[in-house]
């Protein structure tokens, strides 16, 4: 599968397009924005270990943890289901950082 990745003026990955639909057998959409992620984390940036929590929820206090991405939110809107990640270190959310999977 060809994959173009638009990069932003400081090249940093911003959005993948894809010649043609990734198809997922997941049955939820959240399970197959994590098998999207998983596979393409190499495009996108991200190494193995920064997804390992993604199915988690930010935590409230600071952990000992790096880099994670971690779930915000699932929306449906207009037949198709956005699911959203925070970037967070230390288990907290960074500001205006993450990963959306449409």
């Amino acid at each position: 599968m060809h994959t173009k990745v638009r990069l932003d003026s400081q090249q940093v990955p911003r959005d993948l397009i894809h010649e043609r639909h990734f198809v997922s057998g997941a049955r939820t959409a959240r399970r197959a924005a994590q098998e999207y992620l998983a596979r393409f984390r190499d495009l996108i940036g991200t190494k193995a270990e920064e997804l390992n929590n993604r199915s988690r929820r930010p935590e409230s206090d600071l952990i000992d943890a790096g880099i994670e991405y971690r779930f915000y939110a699932e929306k449906p809107q207009f037949g198709t289901t956005s699911v959203a990640y925070y970037q967070t270190v230390f288990g907290l959310p960074v500001w205006e950082a993450g990963l959306q999977s449409t």
